[in-house]
């Protein structure tokens, strides 16, 4: 690096004792220093100049710069001095003010028609275009895809130059490179009008900062260095952001474009195509009809510029990564404007979005086509379709109907709208959905899964009304195997807990995970199994005591504290910030007597009259390792007692929940509750595993021992997803030692 910066001071040194020899000056200043150029401005008293030191490639367009200050010597900066061999040239200070992006409309206009007025005459300066390196447009779709294209290992080539990859990455110039292959076919189609132009004079780096107004208010356009031959439009992206707004403007409908890209770059197109046009460089239709293709042209020309520039800077890399994401993006933009035309492309390019995971953009080319085409009903099925794939479940809801209004007798739709419907648990609704696709298609197998389901659950709603039943679920063998609950279920699972505030869930543990657990409690946890006063574990009652878990082998198994069939049970209910509050474990000894009732929790605003109607701020998971019935025990729930004061809990009655190995018991913190007596000879340990939302801590309960056990090391050992279940404690733990010890 040391050596490098040596080279380049050398470099300058005998790059400004050369720019000298040309100008007198007493003082430099250094304004850019960027891999296309080095800058500097030379003064002498009043008056000022502009030196550039340039990379060698671009030796052949310094004879161009001379010759366009030489034509053209009231729109162009002079050329003082040019010196080819090191790529030196000296401009005369043109003396005007410097165009911005925010200039007023009317400076803007003027940059477009003196551009568009340089462009018309250079068709009669042949040495000028003769010195300009030519576009070769039918090369560069080839090249773009090269430069896209991800590849392992370096992303320098031959030359020095880069890829796309050099600047974005691997997997972001993999993404783009899948996405936008899969509209070639487009693209190629729209670039070839651009052919149709005459080739003319292009600027290369068009934009107001390239820009100035001169001092008897004429416009006068700087920085040609990369300046070259090809139709005009070539350069217009960067007074457009793009190329989708400009095409937007020149193919769709007056309204519909400038409601799209704007008043003010409507009339910054017309101007430019206007003075054309006066100024003899094409008729109107050839040119309307080819300038979109010349604009894209121009993005891609942008984009393949950047190969020669590489830098290793992070601030330099970030703003080019930034500049090729936004070309690259409008890029999208033009083919899915493109795609919308038809409906074959656009099934294709939906098609190749789906593939490729780029649901956002299937949806909004769906919708542009749909403006055009709103009796397409099987594009407005695979919209539904799009949006439910994206969680917009509403407009999906909506989308699914609609096609439905469009093609009533497709019975696969009908299945659609019935699941969408069992999600929002309108089961009554999504039962005759199925029922209507099986009218319609007896043979579509989905139809009449769906139908099984639904059926379950309304039973599974049925049953949870019954005074004397636990709510419960069950789980299938496929979904235990797929590790996410079917259709519906977690919304039941969900609306079945706020309501009566318990909810037993069956089949969700492996048994020989539960084995695996049951062996490692009696082996290491004996000492609790005998009627004590221990030190670090919190009496329940009679012979019934609470300890903390160790979470190491086997408990610290994300299926048992992070379940995908339980947690997100848990985030609907609590968010999806909710943590991981105590992993405890309560045993019940033989002989222990039943628990009075009791909430594991005090009313946090008691003052109010809307205590009881909080939602869920804490939820205990119970795991048996032996299982609960009425001779070993269980714990007697009051379901809906969360919503009302304790002393009125009893009147609703109790119900005692039969929970086999492999189930687990989920109760409200607010569930009135207590425990049976344990009249078996077997000790009964039960998992107790809080989750919570984060700001909630449980001050009532851990007056003996820590609500978890859980060093750095283990913490670090746990997957990445779920260790911020855990990061309040070790955020806390040092208070909570010592508030125990004070």
């Amino acid at each position: 690096m040391e050596a490098k910066r040596k080279e380049e001071e050398d470099v300058d040194m005998a790059a400004l004792s050369w720019a000298a020899s040309q100008f007198s000056f007493t003082r430099s200043e250094l304004l850019r220093d960027s891999p296309w150029a080095r800058t500097y401005r030379l003064m002498q008293n009043s008056e000022a100049a502009y030196f550039k030191v340039l990379p060698h490639h671009q030796q052949p367009v310094l004879q161009a710069t001379v010759l366009l200050a030489e034509h053209f010597p009231d729109r162009v900066p002079a050329v003082i001095a040019c010196e080819r061999e090191h790529c030196w040239i000296v401009y005369a200070d043109h003396g005007g003010r410097m165009l911005s992006y925010d200039s007023a409309e009317t400076r803007q206009c003027e940059l477009l028609k003196t551009y568009a007025g340089l462009q018309a005459q250079a068709l009669t300066l042949p040495a000028l275009l003769a010195s300009l390196k030519r576009v070769d447009l039918d090369s560069l779709l080839t090249n773009f895809w090269d430069f896209l294209r991800p590849a392992d290992g370096n992303p320098t080539g031959a030359h020095g130059r880069v890829t796309a990859q050099y600047y974005i990455g691997r997997s972001e110039a993999k993404r783009y490179f899948r996405v936008l292959h899969g509209a070639r076919a487009l693209l190629e189609q729209h670039l070839q009008p651009a052919s149709g132009l005459p080739v003319t004079l292009c600027h290369g780096d068009l934009r107001p900062p390239n820009s100035a107004t001169g001092p008897a208010g004429d416009c006068i356009l700087c920085d040609w260095d990369d300046a070259s031959a090809g139709p005009a439009g070539l350069s217009l992206h960067g007074m457009f952001s793009g190329c989708f707004k400009p095409t937007v403007l020149l193919t769709e409908t007056d309204e519909v474009g400038i409601a799209v890209a704007g008043k003010q770059r409507a009339r910054r197109l017309e101007t430019y195509i206007s003075e054309l046009i006066s100024s003899g460089y094409a008729d109107e239709t050839t040119l309307r009809r080819a300038l979109p293709a010349s604009i894209c042209a121009g993005v891609l020309l942008y984009l393949l510029n950047f190969e020669n520039y590489p830098r290793d800077d992070r601030s330099y890399r970030r703003a080019v990564e930034r500049s090729i994401k936004s070309r690259l993006s409008d890029l999208l933009d033009l083919c899915e404007l493109l795609a919308a035309r038809q409906r074959n492309t656009t099934q294709a390019l939906v098609r190749h979005y789906k593939m490729t995971g780029q649901h956002r953009r299937a949806q909004y080319l769906l919708k542009s086509y749909l403006i055009n085409h709103p009796g397409d009903g099987a594009a407005q099925a695979t919209l539904a379709r799009v949006l439910k794939l994206r969680g917009k479940d509403s407009a999906a809801l909506a989308a699914c109907r609609k096609a439905l209004q469009l093609a009533p007798d497709q019975a696969d739709l009908h299945d659609d709208l019935g699941q969408m419907l069992l999600e929002r648990l309108e089961i009554d609704a999504a039962r005759a959905q199925f029922t209507r696709a099986l009218a319609i298609d007896p043979g579509l197998t989905p139809a009449r899964k769906h139908l099984d389901h639904a059926n379950i659950l309304h039973a599974t709603q049925c049953h949870a009304r019954q005074a004397a039943a636990v709510p419960t679920l069950t789980y299938t063998a496929e979904e235990t195997a797929a590790g996410r609950p079917s259709i519906g279920k977690l919304a039941l699972a969900t609306s079945l807990f706020k309501t009566y505030g318990v909810l037993q869930i069956d089949n969700v543990f492996p048994p020989d995970m539960i084995q695996r657990l049951q062996d490692a409690f009696f082996a290491r946890y004996t000492e609790y199994f005998r009627k004590h006063d221990h030190p670090d574990a919190l009496r329940l009652g009679d012979q019934r005591y609470m300890l903390t878990i160790d979470l190491e082998q086997p408990f610290d198994n994300p299926e048992l504290y992070a379940s995908p069939l339980i947690l997100p049970i848990f985030r609907q209910l609590l968010g999806d910030d909710c943590v991981l509050g105590a992993f405890t474990a309560v045993i019940s000894l033989p002989g222990a007597g039943k628990q009075t009732l009791h909430k594991d929790t005090r009313a946090l605003f008691p003052a109010t009259q809307w205590q009881h109607a909080l939602p869920n701020f804490c939820i205990q998971m119970i795991v048996p390792l032996v299982a609960l019935d009425t001779v070993v025990g269980t714990t007697r729930v009051y379901k809906g007692s969360h919503t009302l004061p304790l002393e009125q809990a009893e009147a609703l009655g109790g119900q005692d929940p039969i929970v086999p190995l492999g189930s687990c018991l989920l109760t409200d913190y607010r569930l009135g509750h207590h425990g049976l007596g344990n009249r078996s000879d077997l000790v009964r340990p039960i998992l107790t595993i809080i989750f919570n939302r984060p700001w909630f801590r449980d001050y009532i309960n851990y007056i003996k021992q820590p609500p978890l056990r859980i060093s750095d090391q283990q913490y670090q050992q746990l997957p990445q997803q779920h260790q911020q279940l855990f990061r309040w404690w070790l955020e806390e733990r040092r208070h909570y030692v010592r508030a125990t010890m004070s």
